[in-house]
């Protein structure tokens, strides 16, 4: 049994290579659902709405800026000594989830400290917000042909022409 998938990343094309693509548009969805996830956990224990929304800055300035740079120094960190300005350029891609988590720890901590809170406690809080992102950054990463897993014997998988560069029938089957 095999599957083909060749799905192209950019859900919407607007205007040439600018459009919305659906790592971005899940990247917003763990934000807004990771958002509401925490907010339910903090009014559960008797949190206010200030605690609640003091996250948010942080957080995302923590997730974004975490990402780009878990994915330069973890991927490309060479890259940086001959060209320190692509770290900026976002739109060339690079974003890395295990970057995401360390701002947001580092956030998280941020966050404790103001609101004179545990961090542990805050921690256990957002756990149902990393599991959801975890889960829907890897249906990203599978839209997006990034986590093809290894080739099989070839009686079953799922064919990702696009990472192969082969054409859809012959691109060979990998478990993903």
């Amino acid at each position: 049994m095999s599957y083909t998938w060749d799905v192209d990343p950019v859900l919407i094309h607007f205007w040439g290579d600018i459009g919305l693509r659906y790592y971005g548009l899940i990247f917003s969805v763990v934000f807004v659902l990771g958002f509401l996830l925490f907010r339910w956990q903090v009014l559960r224990a008797g949190g206010s709405e200030d605690d609640v929304y003091g996250i948010i800055i942080p957080g995302a300035l923590g997730a974004v800026v975490g990402a780009r740079l878990g994915h330069v120094l973890f991927y490309d960190p060479l890259r940086v000594l001959s060209d320190p300005l692509w770290v900026l350029q976002t739109w060339t891609g690079g974003l890395a989830s295990h970057g995401a988590l360390l701002g947001l720890l580092l956030a998280l901590f941020y966050y404790s400290r103001r609101r004179r809170q545990s961090y542990l406690e805050c921690l256990d809080r957002f756990t149902f917000s990393a599991t959801t992102a975890a889960i829907l950054v890897r249906i990203g990463n599978f839209i997006n042909s990034e986590i093809v897993g290894r080739v099989t014997d070839g009686t079953w998988g799922v064919r990702f022409p696009r990472y192969d560069g082969y054409p859809a029938e012959t691109a060979p089957l990998r478990q993903p």
